[in-house]
């Protein structure tokens, strides 16, 4: 699941952004996905706290 997960990231690299902003390599790719997992769980855990 993660190595699709990552081929699927790489496609939409590949589809979007100019080509200065689009990761050049998977150590890129995988920081991307840190940073977009990072800003999903923080949105999440500010829904909860809002929700108590």
């Amino acid at each position: 699941d993660d190595e699709h997960l990552l081929i699927q990231h790489y496609c939409q690299s590949l589809n979007q952004g100019s080509p200065l902003s689009q990761p050049q390599s998977p150590a890129q790719i995988l920081i991307s996905m840190e940073t977009e997992e990072k800003g999903e769980l923080e949105r999440v855990l500010n829904d909860l706290e809002q929700e108590n």
